[in-house]
């Protein structure tokens, strides 16, 4: 199977499956990045394909090795940051959650001032609905009073 072509500027070209595998990645999210627009490709229709709704993606090797070069960039910056690929014992973490350590004492602060935040916003709210309630009782009261003074003043004349 024929995995790279050359475009017509001259430019070789991978088909999905093949630019996944160099950038190891997986072809879904290749095919995401591409839908996104953060990554250009060229579409074929597929030979032998009589209705012409289905393609093949072809992406050139310039945005292929654009993006391994930000894949790089990205993971340089990370171990920068002190961000380990793997655990002590020399296994792998890509696809797992890092553990995550408990939060210090300025965030637990934090968290319980939001939550005290929220809970009295919830309780004003509570307030208002009641308050908004006792509002359209009281309208709907003048309006049921206002309804009996005009049938009563039609009734006069």
């Amino acid at each position: 199977m024929n995995t790279d072509t050359v475009s017509s500027t001259g430019e070789r070209e991978y088909d999905l499956k093949a630019a996944a595998e160099l950038l190891g990645k997986n072809p879904s999210a290749l095919r995401m990045q591409i839908r996104r627009g953060s990554i250009r490709a060229n579409t074929r229709p597929i030979d032998g394909d009589e209705e012409g709704g289905r393609y093949k993606l072809y992406i050139p090797e310039s945005e292929v090795e654009k993006e391994r070069k930000r894949l790089e960039s990205e993971t340089q910056k990370a171990h920068a940051r002190g961000v380990q690929p793997t655990t002590e014992d020399g296994e792998a973490t890509v696809g797992r959650a890092a553990p995550v350590s408990a939060p210090g004492p300025d965030v637990a602060a934090a968290l319980d001032a939001l939550l005290t935040r929220q809970e009295h916003l919830e309780s004003e709210l509570r307030q208002e609905r009641e308050d908004t309630r006792a509002l359209i009782r009281a309208v709907e009261q003048q309006v049921d009073m206002l309804k009996t003074m005009v049938t009563a003043f039609i009734a006069r004349a």
